[in-house]
């Protein structure tokens, strides 16, 4: 009944056994689609995302589905401080031993299950994390966008307040559009994604010394990508 009303709204197709996203630069898909898309690809980024951050560090992270898998390892080899806005990250390492956990309050989004807005910016704006982990909707004209201003917004305090910032976004992410700019490309520290994206894209990380990582695609996750796109 929610995918049937989903697809009503506009929001999703159904296909054969398999949700993917209506073309829409001004909706996101809620975090529980989200976070049953690609799940293998983003899986296969938690080597990569935990070789960067060490132990003992601090972590700003947002609600985005593609960073929840590489928690259960970053928290299995603690001390690490965790600041968030998303209760599905409190969910994850709430209950992790030598796990200091930071929640962001303000005003509750219950498609996203976060926080967002100016309470939500100003609690971001009290902290200095090592590292700010996140992702977005989409990366075009080498900026990364998101459908939403308080989104955006809120992503934005959070990379002003880390020192290191890293961008995961699978390779649907560089074939979308959305309406609000969170960060130009070059902004970041570390782009991880599993296919070599575009030549104006290697450009900008040549010249903004954004170090790309790409990890290699499995038969599996191909396989994964031809019955869901993220």
């Amino acid at each position: 009944r929610d995918v049937s009303q989903l697809v009503s709204e506009g929001l999703v197709s159904l296909g054969r056994g398999y949700v993917e996203p209506a073309e829409s630069t001004v909706v996101d898909l809620s975090s529980m689609l989200r976070s049953g898309i690609l799940t293998e690809v983003k899986e296969s980024f938690t080597p990569v995302i935990s070789e960067l951050i060490p132990r003992a560090s601090s972590l700003m992270i947002d609600d985005s589905s593609s960073c929840l898998p590489a928690l259960h390892e970053l928290t299995g080899r603690s001390p690490l401080t965790v600041i968030t806005n998303s209760l599905a990250v409190v969910q994850a390492v709430g209950r992790a031993p030598m796990v200091e956990l930071h929640c962001l309050g303000g005003r509750y989004s219950p498609w996203s299950n976060s926080f967002y807005g100016a309470r939500t910016v100003a609690e971001v704006e009290r902290f200095r994390a090592d590292f700010c982990l996140m992702s977005d909707t989409a990366i075009t004209d080498g900026a990364v966008y998101n459908p939403y201003d308080y989104v955006a917004e809120t992503k934005q305090a959070m990379l002003r307040a880390a020192q290191i910032r890293i961008l995961v976004a699978d390779h649907t992410k560089f074939t979308r559009r959305a309406l609000c700019k969170t960060a130009e490309l070059g902004d970041f520290d570390y782009l991880i994604t599993d296919v070599e994206p575009s030549r104006s894209v290697l450009e900008i990380c040549h010249e903004y010394n954004t170090e790309l990582i790409v990890v290699p695609r499995t038969a599996k996750q191909n396989g994964e990508d031809d019955s869901a796109d993220a």
